[in-house]
């Protein structure tokens, strides 16, 4: 419940974040010190699909494996 409840919140954050940026900052790079060279709208996407992407499937087997035990 409880990492239930962190993805919850964080996902409101991301949302918030994305909801509260002006279109015309979406190709404005040089925001983040750490990802000084891309733009905003790939940083989002960076920390939305791209990153479900990566780990959805390995997640999923995990919680097959927990329905099955």
């Amino acid at each position: 419940a409880e990492v239930r409840a962190e993805f919850e919140s964080s996902y409101r954050q991301v949302l918030r974040a994305i909801e509260d940026t002006a279109e015309a900052d979406l190709p404005r790079s040089g925001l983040f010190e750490a990802w000084d060279d891309i733009p905003l709208w790939q940083f989002f996407s960076v920390l939305t699909w791209q990153h479900y992407e990566m780990h959805h499937q390995p997640i999923r087997t995990w919680l097959e494996g927990l329905d099955a035990g």
